[in-house]
């Protein structure tokens, strides 16, 4: 049998609801697709075929059993139903009007009922996916599935991966069936000196920008100040925050100091990692932190995870935090299993995450 022209695959939508609809080789099904997200939206009613489409006449069955001819011959005959042979519909012949040229078989009086013989393999393979003729596309997904659902099935897998919409990563990229996105604590820690860095630095601004500055001499004559008694170059005061810096001690306000820093942390992380993806040390390492679709964890879902970051840093001296990112699933801390977040590379960014089974 000769190959059809009009072979299965996604093509603009007909009807103008979608991006695109999946036409199955016979007839418009209800699988849609939309930015990349497959969904399901039945016709409910039957578009033009598709210009590029050019139908051809397929090859009949040899007839067995002779008996009556129960299938009208010429024009008249019924394709268009799907095309009837010996009262039965045949797999082979397309339906609807957009069958226009196609014949249907037409048996002669001492060749009713006839059996069509089992279909050969077809060299086009449906693909649900509107980009790729690949066997790596994912299935349709079921309407109302969240975005990412279905290249998440099972846990993990190969395949195409479809982006989030607004994050600028190649459409339906291949992603190896081995490749882990997540495996990226080098590169995380790296990330965290950076920003560590970053805020010693904004701290020591904020310390000196509120500090009220003396002598040694001036301190000392203070009943609450003495010499510090591992060094004798350092003047300590109880219950005071004092730093000495060769003959001048700076003494600063400790309410208004720890009020900085804690708007500036949240600002650094919350904010910037719930918008742009990551701090400054992640965008310098390559590092997103994303949502399981692979898109940004926004905001809200950003400020959950700083404010687990006291338990995985801070209270557990950083040993939760490590701990936690090098042994669970997908090499999350504390804080990401709250926000349902990861920690990926940049160039995963945009694709569902897969994660590898530990």
């Amino acid at each position: 049998m000769t190959a059809p022209e009009n072979p299965p695959r996604w093509v603009p939508d007909p009807l103008g609801r979608h991006q695109f609809r999946y036409w199955d080789g016979a007839r418009w099904t209800d699988h849609v697709a939309d930015d990349g997200v497959v969904g399901t939206d039945p016709p409910l009613a039957t578009p033009a075929v598709d210009p590029g489409a050019t139908p051809q006449p397929i090859e009949t069955a040899q007839p067995i059993q002779p008996t009556e001819p129960t299938v009208p011959t010429g024009p008249t005959a019924p394709h268009a139903a799907g095309g009837l042979v010996g009262g039965q519909p045949s797999p082979q012949s397309p339906a609807g009007p957009e069958d226009a040229g196609w014949a249907a078989p037409t048996p002669s009086p001492a060749q009713s009922p006839v059996q069509s013989p089992a279909p050969s393999p077809s060299p086009y393979v449906p693909s649900p996916s509107p980009y790729t003729a690949s066997p790596y596309a994912p299935a349709p997904a079921s309407s109302g599935a969240p975005h990412g659902a279905a290249s998440n099935a099972g846990g993990f897998g190969g395949g195409f991966a479809a982006p989030a919409p607004g994050t600028g990563a190649a459409a339906w990229a291949p992603v190896p069936r081995s490749y882990d996105p997540t495996r990226v604590l080098g590169r995380r820690y790296g990330a965290f000196a950076i920003d560590a860095v970053v805020c010693l630095i904004a701290f020591g601004i904020f310390f000196f920008a509120t500090a009220t500055s003396h002598t040694r001499a001036e301190m000392l004559r203070d009943p609450e100040c003495h010499l510090s008694a591992t060094s004798s170059q350092q003047v300590e005061c109880d219950g005071r925050f004092v730093v000495t810096m060769n003959d001048t001690v700076y003494e600063g306000d400790f309410g208004v100091f720890a009020a900085l820093s804690v708007v500036f942390t949240f600002l650094y992380f919350a904010v910037a990692e719930g918008s742009s993806g990551g701090s400054l040390g992640k965008h310098m390492t390559g590092i997103r932190v994303v949502s399981g679709d692979g898109g940004k964890i926004g905001v809200p879902r950003a400020i959950l995870r700083w404010l687990v970051f006291a338990v995985d840093g801070p209270l557990s001296i950083y040993l939760c935090g490590i701990i936690t990112s090098s042994v669970s699933n997908g090499h999350r801390r504390l804080g990401d299993m709250a926000a349902s977040s990861y920690v990926i590379a940049k160039a995963d960014a945009g694709r569902a995450v897969n994660v590898r089974p530990r």
